[in-house]
């Protein structure tokens, strides 16, 4: 039996096991990198709030976000000056694109993922998404008013029927096709998380524009 089959087989049973039917709260690791950096991400999802913490490639905390995705606000946090602030949340995606799904596959990290692409119309960049059946409902929440990789991760929102998938690889180049960015999950861990984690430390200073 062929390996994609096999991972098929073994996703299956887990998102059809009744715990897969809650919304997912745990933590979710990605790495990003460009042709200059790396980047870690780690993604805590409980509810409606969601944290990102994002490292440098050493592992060093450089800065946090608190999102409340009911409330449509973004709260960024710097450790180094113990200071907050309320930022703007992101307006629609407008861009103009092209969108083939494609039949490519591959098993990354153990999970089915089929390529769906996306072209702009005005760069020409290409986005490629290589996604599994998942449930992630606070994912699209979240693009929407917030993208912590500053990339074009948020040509996913373009994409139609695309509820129920969850991208395990997001690749990005250019027209000439040299690659920019490359962002993928490397853990996906389920687990209860306490409310504390998704506020804001009491002796931090509330910074204003």
């Amino acid at each position: 039996m062929g390996t994609w089959i096999v991972a098929f087989l073994s996703f299956l049973t887990v998102i059809l096991s009744p715990s897969s039917k809650s919304e997912f709260e745990g933590r979710i690791s990605l790495i990003q990198e460009t042709p200059y950096d790396t980047t870690r991400f780690d993604i805590f999802v409980k509810g409606n709030a969601v944290r990102v913490d994002i490292r440098d490639k050493e592992g060093i905390l450089g800065r946090s976000s608190i999102v409340n995705l009911s409330k449509n606000q973004v709260i960024l946090i710097s450790p180094d000056q113990k200071a907050y602030l309320y930022t703007e949340k992101l307006g629609p995606f407008n861009g103009r694109v092209s969108i083939n799904k494609s039949e490519n596959k591959k098993v990354i990290n153990g999970q089915p993922c089929v390529q769906w692409r996306v072209k702009e119309s005005a760069t020409r960049d290409e986005s490629a998404f290589w996604v599994t059946p998942m449930k992630m409902e606070f994912f699209d929440k979240l693009l929407a008013i917030y993208d912590p990789t500053e990339s074009n991760l948020r040509a996913f929102l373009k994409i139609p029927a695309r509820f129920g998938y969850f991208p395990m690889l997001y690749e990005e180049r250019t027209f000439l096709r040299f690659d920019k960015k490359k962002i993928r999950v490397t853990s996906i861990a389920p687990a209860p998380l306490s409310d504390k984690l998704f506020d804001v430390p009491k002796n931090y200073t509330l910074l204003r524009h």
